[in-house]
Order: C-alpha cells, then sequence, then structure tokens
C-alpha cells in the first residue's frame, strides 16, 4: 500500500481536505494539530501562541476567546527538580505564565461552542 495513501487516510480521517485547508487561510494565531491516534485515546486540537505586553493584554486576549483568567494572589506551590510525583499530585500544580505574577497557563478550553 502507498504510503501517500496511509498518510492522506490519516491526515483527513476526522476532517476532510476541504475543512482543513479552509481553516488553514482563517486561523492567524491557532494551528491545528492532528490526533496522534492508534491507542492514545486523543483527539484533534487547536493550539494558540500569544505574545503579550503585560498582564492588561493577556486579560483582554482571554475576555475575547471567552476564557477565564485565573490569577493567584501568591506564588502556588510548584514542582521541584528530581522529585518524583504521582499523576495526582503533578496535576494539581498550576502551569503558570512566563513573566506574569501567577497568572495561571489555561489548559484545554472550549472556545466558541
Amino acid at each position: 500500500m502507498n504510503n501517500n495513501y496511509r498518510w492522506h487516510q490519516y491526515l483527513f480521517e476526522s476532517h476532510s481536505e476541504v475543512t482543513l485547508r479552509q481553516w488553514a487561510k482563517r486561523l492567524q494565531k491557532f494551528r491545528f494539530v492532528r490526533a496522534y491516534g492508534g491507542h492514545a485515546n486523543d483527539g484533534d486540537f487547536l493550539v494558540v501562541v500569544y505574545g503579550y505586553n503585560g498582564l492588561l493584554d493577556l486579560k483582554r486576549f482571554f475576555d475575547l476567546l471567552g476564557v477565564q483568567l485565573v490569577v493567584h494572589g501568591q506564588k502556588p506551590a510548584q514542582m521541584e527538580p528530581g522529585i518524583s510525583n504521582t499523576w495526582e499530585a503533578y496535576d494539581s500544580f498550576p502551569f503558570l505564565i512566563p513573566g506574569t505574577c501567577w497568572v495561571e497557563q489555561p489548559g484545554y478550553c472550549l472556545i466558541g461552542g
């Protein structure tokens, strides 16, 4: 079987080529990421990288997306290098946005329904 055929079959399994081409033309800050597939039990998703100039800029962007901005009043506990953690403990540590005073980086969010 042709490898190009397998790649085409994998890439367009959930979304048609036409749909992905339309998204590629419209997406400006977000990028489409195809799921690994197989036994990973994951799904396709969009990622965004946003350059910001301060907390006010972040707040505006989050508001535009309709995502709740989480700001901690004090620095939350963080993972320490060389210390093993259970998944539950790992999951309890918030990932902070670099260059901010304890603004939590959002994870998976539903945007626009």
